[in-house]
């Protein structure tokens, strides 16, 4: 029974490896690429939301007889933040800042403009708040509105989750369409081998001896493919965040990356082809069980 087996397992979709090689390698490459297109995207934009949310800007109008706050005011004000233990940072949005986010060569053109004072401020962690009752006396008969960033950035959030069920969606449709050829390509195998099948039935091997054997078969057929599609999905990963300039904040990066982090994102990976595979050897056992009760039982 076992010699019958094995030489089963030789023969059976022995035509078929180059063609099941290339298949598994195109499709699990698409594959891999859109697993670690969602693995960055997903650490970039929850790294993005982190930051933004913990940022708060002020603004503080300059006094009915003042062009803008003087420059004494200006450092009690930041002093005033630097002393609280609860900011990361604390910056001062200077002439050039200003300029650059008005889109002016120079602010000769506010010159008859009261411009306003804008404070960065950013929490160590964003469920810090802060108390405006001194800073009020600080600032005297001046208006300020204070601006959460984690408030302005609820559409963006929407954006980012639809993104990523949009990855996701896809990804989903190739690994389906990679199953799909799988499954053709074993009914057509089983289908020619029938009288074969037949009498290693007949010798005593069961329906599901016979579809985990077909299963692991062709798992070995693909297994190259795979691991060289998973190789290349991340060399073009590489190459497309570079090319692009993507502030991707975890791709592969062999000159400036970490050994933990290079075992991160291979750590990832490797669970994710393997989870994929062992999906895959699970359906095709299935499948091939119920063709094989059909022909032989039903």
């Amino acid at each position: 029974m076992n010699y019958i087996l094995n030489i089963f397992q030789k023969s059976f979709l022995n035509d078929e490896k180059k063609f099941l090689n290339l298949l598994s390698f195109f499709l699990m490459s698409f594959l891999c690429m859109h697993f670690l297109l969602y693995l960055n995207f997903f650490k970039f934009s929850d790294s993005w939301i982190n930051n933004e949310s913990r940022i708060v800007t002020i603004r503080i109008s300059p006094d009915i007889s003042e062009k803008k706050i003087p420059r004494i005011k200006e450092s009690e004000i930041l002093q005033y933040f630097e002393k609280k233990k609860v900011f990361e940072y604390v910056r001062l949005l200077t002439e050039n800042d200003l300029k650059e986010y008005l889109g002016l060569g120079d602010l000769h053109s506010l010159s008859s403009v009261r411009v306003p004072l804008f404070l960065n401020l950013k929490f160590n962690n964003e469920f810090s708040e802060i108390n405006f009752e001194n800073f009020s006396k600080i600032i005297e008969n001046r208006n300020y509105k204070v601006t959460y960033h984690k408030d302005e950035i609820l559409e963006i959030q929407e954006f980012f989750f639809k993104v990523k069920l949009f990855i996701i969606l896809v990804g989903f449709l190739i690994f389906i369409l990679f199953l799909f050829f799988l499954i053709l390509i074993i009914n057509a195998a089983l289908t020619a081998n029938y009288k074969f099948l037949e009498v290693v039935q007949l010798m005593g091997a069961d329906s599901k001896q016979i579809s985990i054997n077909i299963s692991i078969i062709l798992l070995k057929k693909i297994f190259l493919g795979t691991i060289g599609g998973s190789f290349f999905s991340v060399f073009i990963s590489y190459s497309i965040v570079k090319i692009f300039s993507i502030p991707f904040y975890n791709h592969v990066d062999i000159l400036s990356t970490s050994f933990f982090e290079l075992f991160e994102i291979f750590f990832y990976l490797s669970f994710f082809i393997i989870f994929s595979l062992m999906i895959i050897f699970l359906l095709l056992t299935l499948v091939t069980f119920k063709f094989l009760e059909k022909r032989f039982f039903g």
